[in-house]
């Protein structure tokens, strides 16, 4: 759902704007095999209004995938002055596991996921808040390298010790299981 107001740069500073529509350009991210179709076929999306976008197709991996959707806004500043502005919306994250797909708005995440779990490589973990790991004698396992786009961290376990982890973000713990 489209909200009905936001900022907009006009002349260089941010101004109050009564948001017409967003016109949805793309889906950048998806992985190979999945599509998307708009429920209004122009990707035309209107302020308070329920909408939606469909994926479809087979996806060909696993994983998790953060989407940008890059987008143009239309809106009136002053309650009459037209602007159009670019955004790119960054808040969604694809999961697909064992057969079935999950989009996730990071606005309202609460918990955390992690992807692979049990891991031996490369780990992905979906949360707002960067995520601190500890192992089981409570001791902080400093990560380096860990990366994040769009609220998804990506780290690489296949020189850790096996055994159990905890991760600890978004005022949750959930285990990492490292083979």
């Amino acid at each position: 759902m489209l909200f009905k107001d936001t900022n907009v740069i006009l002349q260089g500073a941010p101004v109050l704007a009564k948001i017409d529509s967003m016109v949805m350009k793309s889906i950048d991210g998806l992985p190979a095999g999945i599509g998307y179709i708009c429920k209004d076929y122009q990707c035309v999306f209107l302020p308070m209004v329920s909408s939606c976008v469909e994926l479809i197709g087979t996806p060909t991996q696993g994983g998790v995938f953060p989407l940008k959707i890059p987008v143009q806004v239309f809106a009136k500043v002053f309650g009459s002055i037209p602007v159009a502005q670019p955004d790119t919306l960054r808040n969604y994250v694809l999961t697909i596991e064992g057969g079935s797909a999950n989009v996730l708005n990071m606005n309202q995440t609460k918990g955390l996921k992690i992807y692979p779990n049990p891991a031996n490589g490369e780990v992905q973990i979906i949360a707002k808040s960067q995520p601190r790991i500890f192992d089981l004698t409570g001791r902080e396992v400093i990560i380096s390298g860990l990366n994040s786009d769009s609220g998804v961290y990506q780290f690489n376990v296949s020189d850790w010790k096996s055994g159990m982890y905890l991760v600890l973000a978004n005022g949750t713990s959930q285990k990492l299981v490292v083979e």
